[in-house]
């Protein structure tokens, strides 16, 4: 039982840091998108694609996580 918990504890923090990191990508490409109006639709695709990413990743650490992270994208 207690390498069940420790395999779940690394596969939260594991999954914690991913979502970190997608949410950082989130963060530099919306900067990027405010920054630079010439290539306004490719990056808000790209935007929308890792919005996606990232509430995929969401919904499948949800169980795994103590404290949800909200993303709020206007």
């Amino acid at each position: 039982m207690s390498q069940e918990r420790a395999r779940a504890t690394e596969q939260v923090a594991a999954m914690s840091q991913k979502l970190k990191d997608v949410q950082e990508m989130l963060f530099v490409k919306m900067r990027e998108a405010s920054q630079s109006h010439d290539c306004h639709m490719p990056l808000k695709a790209e935007i929308s694609a890792m919005t996606a990413l990232l509430e995929e990743e969401e919904k499948r650490s949800a169980p795994y996580l103590l404290v949800p992270t909200p993303i709020s994208v206007h």
